[in-house]
């Protein structure tokens, strides 16, 4: 399954680039929209696409079957293109709440899990090229890892009942004797 589905991924990235080459020349996408800064070619999806779906299908396991990849793939994606979407639209204000409100949602939900990325990367492609949105996503993923653990840990620590340190054992057995000592009489 995970080769079918490369190679699904790989044919539909060459599919694109090849329309693209045809009609306008495959696009070159800037870091940070600026022109100053490094061009990233699309042609790095037919590597970058192919390779993040073969390492993210290997992380699904027992504790992260098909069904929850596929939902989270399905939800990344439509955040993904609505993000290139606004951009295209000239929309920053939008696009700027959508990004603020991805860091609200790690606090939620694991965004950091492979079918997330994936999704993520895909949705974004449309926009920013292949490059952009995993160099996002590198960043992005360990940092919701550990706003995702890291505020439940400190939230359990906080909720965490308070309990008394345990007595001595010395003082423990002088209890328990005179606790025996009254019942007796």
């Amino acid at each position: 399954m995970r080769s079918k589905i490369t190679f699904r991924v790989t044919l539909v990235v060459a599919l694109v680039l090849a329309v693209q080459q045809a009609a306008d020349g495959v696009s070159v996408h800037y870091l940070f929209d600026e022109e100053a800064l490094p061009a990233f070619s699309n042609w790095w999806g037919l590597l970058l696409l192919p390779a993040m779906t073969w390492i993210a299908l290997g992380r699904v396991c027992a504790g992260y079957d098909g069904e929850a990849f596929v939902r989270d793939a399905i939800g990344a994606l439509l955040f993904g293109g609505a993000l290139a979407f606004v951009y295209e639209h000239g929309r920053l204000d939008i696009f700027e709440f959508l990004g603020e409100g991805l860091l609200l949602l790690t606090l939620a939900y694991p965004i950091y899990r492979a079918g997330c990325v994936v999704g993520f990367v895909f949705g974004a492609a449309y926009a920013f090229g292949p490059v952009v949105p995993v160099l996002a996503a590198c960043a992005l993923a360990p940092a919701a890892y550990l706003g995702h653990h890291g505020v439940r840990m400190l939230w359990s620590l906080h909720r965490a009942p308070r309990q008394e340190p345990p007595k001595a054992q010395g003082q423990q057995t002088q209890q328990n004797m005179q606790g025996a000592l009254r019942s007796a009489k």
